[in-house]
């Protein structure tokens, strides 16, 4: 399948950058070498839900599923903190390496896992996650507007709203965005099929997902450093610090998984967020 052989490219590159990035003589290349891993990063996220889906049987997604949300949920959290940990003990250049020997065992199981549950497929099951192109034009078209919209916001502070050059990326970034949006529609393959956004449930669900991405992964990006510049914790501590929100999801994230099964998503859904809101309203308030 296309997707197996993408998630497992992905991790192939992601391991190479990670060691060339370990071994950055200067600080260029060591961003050429994130580049790089953020390219395989890509592939890999990019093709997970495909992945589980192709390889795993109707009966055994949902656990699947399941898992795979959380063991992500759990690496960006979980992540930070092991980094802390590394760099107070070995260096920086260890957060790096020490991607490569966990990439390797991961590229040799997922060898193993990926041509197992191919082979388990049906044929019925395989031609209908057959798709027949890749849409380039939208993949372009989607990567062009977000640089330029990113670029907009990263340069913002600096250069004001009033910035010739902060216009301009903006217009640029908005008209892409457009012309992605007009693409999509007439795409016989569809990178982001718009039309799913009909369906109340999809488009509340997504924004509901993105509004919630967008608060947490802000405040757990920024979390690091004012731990660190305000409270003065060194990256030992602040990686000591990061790991009960880890544990949380490795313990909670597959019980309620299955506990959704029996009594349905929406309780489990609404408490989470509610919890979510109350907590981060509690920081806000209560951080210097």
């Amino acid at each position: 399948m296309a997707e197996n052989r993408s998630t497992s490219g992905g991790l192939v590159i992601f391991v190479l950058a990670a060691a060339l990035a370990g071994t950055s003589p200067s600080l260029n290349l060591l961003i050429g070498a994130k580049v790089l891993q953020g390219v395989g990063s890509a592939m890999i996220q990019g093709n997970g839900m495909a992945t589980i889906i192709s390889v795993f049987s109707g009966e055994e997604r949902g656990k699947a599923l399941v898992f795979h949300l959380s063991v992500v949920g759990t690496g960006a959290i979980a992540g930070p903190a092991l980094g802390g940990i590394l760099v107070s003990a070995l260096g920086w250049r260890s957060v790096f390496f020490v991607n490569v020997p966990i990439g390797f065992i991961t590229i040799a199981v997922s060898l193993l896992v990926l041509a197992g549950g191919t082979a388990n497929r049906s044929p019925r099951e395989s031609s209908s996650l057959d798709r027949p192109s890749f849409d380039w034009g939208g993949a372009l078209l989607s990567a062009f507007a977000l640089l330029a919209l990113l670029l907009v916001v990263g340069n913002l502070n600096r250069m004001g709203w009033d910035s010739p050059a902060i216009l301009i990326g903006a217009l640029t970034g908005v008209s892409s965005l457009g012309v992605f949006i007009w693409w999509e529609l007439r795409s016989a393959a569809p990178m982001l099929d718009l039309r799913l956004f009909r369906r109340k449930l999809v488009a509340l669900g997504i924004a509901a997902g993105w509004i919630a991405f967008l608060g947490t992964s802000a405040a757990r990006f920024m979390m690091p450093f004012y731990l660190q510049r305000v409270l003065e914790y060194s990256p030992r501590d602040i990686g000591l610090l990061m790991i009960p929100p880890a544990l949380c999801m490795v313990i909670v994230g597959p019980v309620t998984g299955q506990l959704s099964d029996r009594f349905g998503w929406r309780p489990f859904t609404f408490s989470g967020l509610a919890l979510s809101a109350v907590a981060w309203f509690v920081l806000a308030t209560r951080l210097k």
